[in-house]
Formats: structure tokens, C-alpha cells, sequence
């Protein structure tokens, strides 16, 4: 029989008081409901529980254990490896632990290691006050001048299946929030398991946002992952030196894991972005579909680098580059930094893109909110999002216009009709080296177009031209003219960007 056991003392140094021991593999959501054993007893009543009150602690030769500041296996965590003695938990790599466990995993096997899991993930949102980000467990952040915040994920283990489920919110401009929760699973070998979903409960008028879920099997046949996987085929994958080789997959296996994470990213904001906008009337909220797109694609690479070490190699993004593109100085006089410039006799706010690179120099996913600017009037705002293949060329192309005061036209009725801002649809090549145009589960072959770039504005300009239940009587110079000025700003992200 294996030596799979965990036991616990009240006091520090395994000293008399409370004691408790715990074997075989299992779960322990909530330690308010187990109590101490005092003298050989074990008592009952809430001076006993567990929770919050476990000072010292010590494994057998078989059993790796979780230990975890909040129940449900959320807050801080610490892994514990067998054939360790912990006489104090007051320091575990700088986390407290101490009277402050509420939930505990217990493995005869070594889990993956969520502690390294959600520091990697905090690296990737960098904020002022880390150590309020580790206690507080989320990163509260500033992207395109809106607040965001993406708390702690919660990851569970169940053999090779690890289960991971993150929330994402929006404080909107009318004092709600609009919230978005991520769920998808992945074995240890880092290869997506059954589905991923992302839930949306919206506060600020888009209230039609539909829910989104992904089988893993319907990629088989994707349009945009069989097209990821002849281009990383052909890029050279850049995986650490450092790295486990024994989990490490193999390059075939790399290719498909990395192309269905670009993918999901892709069609998520497919099969949502229209609804994301309408009555919303607020920044933040247009872009909130590419903030969870990002916390997709950021779970996914701190996973790996858990997994597999550090990627060394990534596709980047050149700030400088981008603001010499544009051709104005950085501004901070709002919450993220931005840029002026005129286009076609207009004015124009472009803030610093949010961009994510994708594990082993996978790809690169990048976003940026455009204002038209109205003068004294709230902004129309057009989302562009763009994702780069591993040698740092656009690989595909999405725009999307939430237009002020939209739906205002006269055959609207709110009780029958669903509005939908105007989208450019996914733009991209498929396997054969044709553009395509993806909207919803339609694939339109296009023909006509030099590039990708083209056949975006193309189609970007028709949309905000035929959106209906607007009246376009209304539209500002700047609004006619913000899908030229898009143009303009997604040049500039490309010579930013380098594989």
C-alpha cells in the first residue's frame, strides 16, 4: 500500500493540541467540516474545525498535497512534495499559509503545480502593486482607458485532466459590470480535453451576448485551424532549453495545441463580437470581448510554461515602432497611453495595443480600441483584432464598430428585432491560399482582393455602410471615415510586430 497520507497539527513543530490525519488520494473542498482530534478524540463544534487553524503539517513517502488559502481550491497555493516536515507555514516562497488553510488536494502522484500556474499568469498582467495582486488574488488593470479585472482562476485536478475556470470583469461607465467566466479543461501533457466556453452576464446593455462553447472535435474541420497548422508546420517552433522534455509533446502534437489556443481566440470573438456592442454605448465594453480572448490565450501560455519551462522565443510587439507608424508622441493624460492623428479630414485615439504571444513563438494576438472623436459628444469606437502567425505576418483580421446611440432608427423595435453592430467577419486564408470571410459558421470564399488588408476594409466599410436600424443620416465625419483610419492603425501594428 502505498504511502499516500498527509497529517496536520494546530501548533507549529507538530506540537500536542489538534491533530488530524488524511489517506489516499481525495479532495478536501471545505476543512470546516472536518475536525480536530484532541488526545486521540475527535471533538465537534466550531472551536474544532479545521479551517484557518493549521500551523504545521507532514507527508508520507507517496503523497504530493495542495494546500489551498480559500475553499473550493481557490486563494494561494502551495504544493507539497512527499517526505516533507513543514513545522511552520509562514512562509512558503513568500506565501503565508499559516492558520489560513481552507482546502487541500491530496495526490499519490505530482500534480501540476497551480501556485506556478497563477504566478505565471500574474506575470503576464502587470500591474503597480503586486503584492496586493497575490493577496487580493486577482489583477485589476487599465486596458484601452477602461477598468478590467481578471481574478485567480480556479484549477482543479482529476487524474490527467486538470479543469480550469477564470472570471473576467468590466467596471462599466454606469457604475455596473459586465461579466464573463472561462471554462475549458487540459490534460498534463498540456492537450485540450472536451470543450471551452466563456458564460457572459452583461450589465451595460448588450444584453443579447450569446454564450459561447467550442467542442475540441469540431476543429477538425476548421477552416482557421487546418490553415494555423500548414503555416506552423512550416515556422520553426521555439521551445526552452530548459524545458521538460519528458512532457514536452511532440512537434506535431505542438502545432495542433497551439493552433486550436489561436483558435479559440479567433472564434470566440466570431460568434460574439456583434452582440457585444449594441446599446452598450460604453468603450470598455467593446473591447471586453478582446480582454477574454486575451485571458484565454494568457491561461493557456501560463499553463504551458508550467508545464514545458519558460518559452525563450516569442513573437513581439515594438511600442517605439508603432508610435513612430502613427506619428505622434505617447499621451497620458488618461488611464492607458494613447495617440492622436487625422485621417481623411478627422480625428482619431489610438491607445497602446493589448498583445499576447503564444507559447514556443506560436503567434501573436493583438487588439487596439480606435475612437472617432464627436467634439463634445461620446466617441464612436471601432475593436480591431489581429492575429500574427509565428513569423510575425497577419494571419487574420477582425473589426467590429459600436456606433453611439445605436439602434436609433425609426423601424427598430426592441421587442422583436436584435441588433447587430457592424463586423467585418473574420478575415483570413484558408488552406487552399484563397482569402476567406467567416461569419458565424458561414465561410465566404473571396475573390478581388490583393491582400488581407484589402479585403478587410472592403468588407469592414460595407458593413457600417448597411448596418441596419441606424440612421445613417447621423453619422459623424469621423465615423464614415473610421474604418480608413483603422486601416492606418492596423499598418502600423504590422510593422510593429516581429517573428
Amino acid at each position: 500500500m502505498s504511502n499516500c497520507v498527509v497529517e496536520f497539527w494546530e501548533n507549529q513543530n507538530q506540537e500536542d493540541g489538534g491533530y488530524r490525519k488524511f489517506e489516499g488520494k481525495s479532495d478536501y473542498l471545505d476543512l470546516s467540516s472536518y475536525h480536530w482530534t484532541i488526545d486521540g478524540e475527535l471533538k465537534d463544534g466550531g472551536r474544532y474545525e479545521m479551517d484557518d487553524s493549521i500551523s504545521s503539517m507532514k507527508t508520507g513517502s507517496q503523497a504530493w498535497v495542495l494546500i489551498f488559502s480559500r475553499t473550493n481550491f481557490e486563494g494561494s497555493s502551495y504544493l507539497v512534495g512527499p517526505n516533507t516536515t513543514l513545522n511552520s507555514l509562514k512562509d512558503l516562497n513568500g506565501i503565508d499559509l499559516n492558520n489560513n488553510i481552507e482546502s487541500f488536494q491530496l495526490f499519490d502522484y505530482a500534480p501540476v503545480d497551480t501556485n506556478a500556474i497563477i504566478t505565471n499568469l500574474h506575470d503576464l498582467y502587470p500591474v503597480n502593486d503586486t503584492g496586493k495582486q497575490k493577496s487580493d488574488h486577482k489583477s485589476q488593470f487599465y486596458a484601452q482607458d477602461a477598468e478590467y479585472c481578471v481574478y485567480d482562476p480556479s484549477i482543479t485536478q482529476n487524474g490527467e485532466v486538470v479543469k480550469f475556470e477564470m472570471k473576467v470583469e468590466h467596471f462599466n461607465t454606469m457604475g455596473g459590470s459586465d461579466k464573463a467566466t472561462i471554462a475549458f479543461s487540459m490534460d498534463t501533457y498540456s492537450k485540450f480535453v472536451d470543450q471551452i466556453s466563456v458564460d457572459y452576464e452583461m450589465s451595460s446593455g448588450a444584453y443579447n451576448v450569446p454564450p459561447w462553447a467550442i467542442k475540441i472535435a469540431d476543429l477538425a474541420v476548421d477552416v482557421i485551424a487546418d490553415e494555423l497548422k500548414v503555416l506552423l508546420d512550416g515556422a520553426e517552433l521555439v521551445v526552452s532549453d530548459g524545458a521538460l522534455f519528458e512532457l514536452l509533446p511532440e512537434t506535431n502534437d505542438l502545432i495542433d495545441m497551439a493552433a486550436k489556443a489561436i483558435t479559440f481566440c479567433i472564434d470566440h470573438l466570431n460568434d460574439v463580437i456583434n452582440f457585444l456592442y449594441g446599446l452598450s454605448d460604453d468603450g470598455g465594453t467593446t473591447n471586453f470581448s478582446a480582454i477574454v480572448s486575451h485571458g484565454i490565450a494568457r491561461l493557456i501560455l501560463a499553463y504551458n510554461e508550467e508545464r514545458f519551462g519558460a518559452s525563450p522565443g516569442f513573437v513581439t510587439f515594438s511600442g517605439n515602432t508603432f508610435e513612430n507608424e502613427i506619428g505622434d508622441s505617447w499621451r497620458n493624460d488618461k488611464n492607458n497611453p494613447y495617440l492622436m492623428f487625422d485621417n481623411g479630414g478627422s480625428s482619431y485615439r489610438s491607445y497602446y495595443p493589448d498583445n499576447t504571444a503564444f507559447y514556443a513563438k506560436a503567434g501573436f494576438l493583438s487588439s487596439v480600441k480606435i475612437d472617432a472623436i464627436r467634439d463634445i459628444h461620446t466617441d464612436d469606437h471601432l475593436v480591431l483584432h489581429v492575429v500574427f502567425d509565428p513569423n510575425g505576418h497577419i494571419f487574420s483580421i477582425q473589426g467590429c464598430i459600436d456606433i453611439h446611440g445605436a439602434p436609433d432608427g425609426d423601424d427598430y423595435d426592441s421587442s422583436t428585432d436584435t441588433y447587430e453592430s457592424p463586423s467585418s467577419g473574420v478575415i483570413c486564408y484558408n488552406t487552399d491560399g484563397n482569402i476567406v470571410q467567416i461569419q458565424g459558421s458561414n465561410v465566404n470564399t473571396l475573390t478581388g482582393y490583393g491582400s488581407l488588408t484589402e479585403a478587410y476594409a472592403d468588407k469592414m466599410q460595407y458593413a457600417l455602410d448597411h448596418v441596419a436600424y441606424v440612421d445613417h443620416d447621423d453619422y459623424s465625419d469621423a465615423l464614415k471615415n473610421v474604418v480608413p483610419a483603422s486601416v492606418f492603425v492596423l499598418q502600423a501594428i504590422d510593422a510593429s510586430v516581429k517573428g
